[in-house]
């Protein structure tokens, strides 16, 4: 919709209104290909977001030109904005830019990874060590064989790996995240509570007997020195099976549990470990989950699909599975060939391809 005015605004209404009333979810509309709103354009969103607050449903915009936006934003009411579907789709499985950004503001510390105070929500040990990264030094980079990729410092001599400090572990109760937002985190203010539900808390809570199986060999994962910096490899390689833990023990069942996240965990067991049996193994889970990601995209962001696509590539090349690399590779150029975002996914997916194709 070019113009968005009195005449789509009549072509439109009973179109939205029936399909809102088809599903609960909140609605986001791309503003990309608007060139002008009017009057009516804007009452009609505005009355629009009305109708979704009674129903506790939300209602944001990603896109447009900064004009477009300004012209909703003196709305009566600030509507929610995003530059860009990247952002908005962060908040769906992760903290947003804005989130991020305040408990950066928040942290302690003047390197390229700070720390937080953090209280562990499934038992209270207020002696959890939480780190953030500044991510407005670093930027994505890939390694000659990593599946993941890696943040780069902009000063390379001086770069710390910040997979191995993304997990923040309670030294009590073994609960770990990679999310800071899990865990509860005091300000002068007063608290900023977990962003967990008491039912998930309660399912982690139940099973400290599982996160001690993990640990069972390692006596110093009770001592809080052990995850704080600098934190050695096993240590890294421990939060990441723990985080792989709450992962699963947060959802209330299989089919509500985060795959992707469970299978980067994987990825980084594998990373820190020097266990081949132990990488095989996480290395097959990881691929299973992934697989399953494309079944159900309908649960997952536009993002981590593209993700997905990049990592199976590389997964199928480490097999030997070619036609399977070549096929997933040529899914993944059809849908996000127009997405200018995903190139830095897209293009090490046909980079590791035409290496691939180079060598054999």
């Amino acid at each position: 919709m070019d113009q968005f005015g009195a005449t789509t605004v009549v072509q439109i209404r009973t179109i939205i209104a029936d399909d809102l009333k088809d599903t609960s979810l909140d609605v986001a509309i791309d503003l990309s290909k608007m060139t002008s709103i009017d009057v009516t354009g804007l009452r009609f969103l505005s009355n629009l977001r009305k109708a979704l607050v009674k129903e506790n449903r939300l209602m944001v915009f990603f896109a447009g030109t900064e004009e477009i936006r300004g012209l909703i934003q003196n709305d009566t009411e600030p509507f929610k904005m995003y530059e860009s579907l990247e952002d908005f789709e962060i908040g769906f499985h992760d903290m947003t830019k804005d989130e991020y950004q305040s408990y950066f503001r928040l942290s302690q510390g003047k390197g390229p990874i700070r720390h937080l105070n953090l209280t562990c929500p499934v038992c209270g040990n207020e002696g959890v060590k939480g780190f953030i990264l500044d991510k407005k030094r670093h930027r994505l980079k890939w390694t000659e064989k990593s599946i993941t990729p890696y943040y780069a410092y902009e000063d390379e001599g001086n770069r710390l790996d910040w997979d191995a400090y993304n997990v923040s572990v309670c030294s009590k109760c073994l609960f770990a995240s990679s999310r800071l937002d899990f865990f509860h985190l005091k300000v002068e203010e007063g608290l900023i509570p977990s962003k967990l539900s008491e039912d998930c808390l309660e399912r982690v809570g139940k099973k400290i007997s599982q996160r001690k199986s993990v640990t069972e060999f390692h006596e110093e994962v009770y001592k809080s020195t052990f995850w704080g910096l600098p934190r050695e490899r096993t240590a890294s390689m421990i939060s990441w099976m723990l985080n792989d833990m709450t992962e699963r023990s947060i959802a209330k069942d299989r089919n509500h549990m985060d795959a992707f996240n469970i299978s980067v965990s994987c990825f980084m067991v594998c990373k820190f470990s020097t266990d081949s049996s132990l990488i095989e193994n996480h290395l097959s889970t990881a691929m299973a989950w992934l697989d399953g990601i494309l079944k159900k995209k309908e649960k997952y962001s536009s993002v981590r699909i593209a993700m997905v696509y990049t990592y199976l590539t590389s997964m199928f090349l480490f097999n030997d599975k070619l036609a399977d690399a070549r096929n997933i590779l040529e899914q993944f150029s059809i849908e996000y060939k127009s997405e200018e975002w995903a190139k830095f996914w897209l293009l090490r997916a046909k980079e590791l391809y035409t290496k691939e194709l180079a060598e054999d």
